[in-house]
């Protein structure tokens, strides 16, 4: 079921709640949810989910397999499918009150968009649209899911070995500024993605953190985390951060770094 079909959306919650899937009530009821959630028909679907028994985690970890198996050559109708299937698991468990869940899951799927962006970049402005005209309540992952398929439009430089500065860090390379030139600002619709300017490359983040390689006002590379009390170290010498607006700046200094944040540390190299 196509986001772009929510006109339909009524009429399948009715229709389901004269089924007897539990989840496939969960799944139309999460959606119609997001877009109405006053719709009277939420309150029946609420009744007939209250005493039914949904394991969403096997679902779940189905749907992650199909991100896991889509290519760069796959048909757009095929990823985009794929991305939805995912979207409405979490939907259902935000309806059924059950979102944690799936927290894990989802962060799985950031992952493996954020290091192999090619096959979800046809729907980043797709993600836009969705986020801005049909934003996920709070708490929903879903934000998590596209947002990053919505920060997958940036096109990042490669390095000798053919491979995106995202990618290295996701496997445990060092990541090269010299490869990393900073992109073009583009408008997103998720607070928690890229910002119109300045450039901004994100390498990781978790619940309430981010931290991510971008330019000063000067144009020179910094690494920036969002915890404005994060502390970070490079080869073991402390660097004094900047205090900013969004978070805790420390220049980018190529060596073995240490970054302690609200999340925990994580530790990634930069090379020259």
């Amino acid at each position: 079921m196509l986001h772009d079909e929510l006109t339909s959306l009524g009429a399948q919650l009715q229709e389901a709640l004269r089924g007897d899937d539990p989840l496939t009530l969960a799944r139309i009821a999460g959606l119609v949810h997001r877009v109405a959630p006053d719709d009277p028909a939420l309150i029946h679907a609420r009744d007939a989910l209250a005493a039914a028994s949904i394991d969403l985690s096997a679902p779940a970890e189905d749907a992650l397999a199909r991100l896991e198996d889509a290519g760069e050559d796959d048909d757009a109708e095929q990823t985009w499918g794929a991305l939805c299937a995912f979207d409405e698991l979490l939907a259902a468990a935000t309806f059924l009150g059950a979102a944690e869940s799936l927290r894990e899951v989802t962060e799985d799927a950031a992952r493996l968009i954020r290091a192999f962006p090619e096959p979800w970049r046809p729907h980043a402005e797709a993600a836009t649209a969705l986020l801005r005209d049909q934003p996920p309540p709070d708490g929903d992952p879903a934000w998590t899911l596209w947002s990053t398929v919505e920060a997958s439009r940036w096109e990042l430089p490669l390095d000798d070995a053919g491979m995106p500065a995202r990618t290295r860090f996701e496997l445990g390379f060092w990541v090269s500024l010299v490869d990393w030139g900073g992109q073009n600002p583009v408008r997103l619709a998720a607070a928690g993605a890229l910002r119109d300017a300045p450039p901004w490359l994100t390498l990781t983040k978790g619940a309430g953190w981010e931290i991510a390689l971008t330019r000063d006002d000067d144009g020179a590379p910094v690494v920036l985390c969002s915890d404005p009390a994060a502390t970070a170290s490079v080869d073991g010498v402390a660097l004094t951060p900047t205090i900013t607006a969004v978070g805790a700046r420390f220049p980018a200094t190529p060596g073995a770094w240490s970054v302690t944040h609200s999340g925990g540390t994580t530790r990634f190299g930069v090379d020259p």
